[in-house]
């Protein structure tokens, strides 16, 4: 499972709410403790010369790769997370299982039992979102205000 997180201006210290840490806001919603958090940090990640953006990478204890992308330059927080099961994973006597499994996020969670919450979170919030099943993995992905990312995360893990 991978999950890619991509904002405006943060702290990378770990914790420090004052400045949005998303390593905190990463930790929180996987409710982990900063003694679990993280298993490896990835500070040299390549990229293009014209890239201005920062980016780290972290693998938590539960094995999850998470990359962060932080620009300064951008109006919207985004977030996407792909999970490696696809169609090509379902049974063959449930064929289309892993598609009905995707749209399961759109019918509410324990949390957010309302249907439809996290869409409506999300278009609120000046957002939109989507989601794809492909035969190896599905996707889930959305772009928000940046002072609702924590809100839009939450509905979604």
């Amino acid at each position: 499972m991978v999950f890619a997180i991509g904002f405006r201006r943060f702290s990378w210290e770990f914790g420090k709410r004052a400045n949005f840490s998303t390593q905190y806001l990463v930790c929180q919603m996987m409710d982990m403790t900063k003694t679990e958090f993280p298993k490896r940090v990835i500070q040299s990640i390549e990229k293009s010369k014209n890239d201005k953006r920062e980016y780290r990478g972290l693998i938590l204890q539960n094995h999850m790769k998470v990359m962060l992308i932080s620009d300064p330059d951008t109006d919207k927080a985004a977030a996407s997370l792909d999970v490696n099961v696809g169609f090509e994973s379902d049974p063959h006597d449930l064929p289309g299982l892993a598609h009905f499994c995707e749209h399961m996020l759109f019918l509410g969670t324990e949390k957010y039992p309302k249907e439809d919450e996290y869409s409506k979170f999300i278009s609120q919030h000046a957002g939109s979102s989507n989601a794809y099943t492909d035969c190896d993995h599905t996707n889930y992905h959305f772009d928000i205000g940046h002072e609702h990312l924590e809100g839009a995360l939450d509905r979604l893990v």
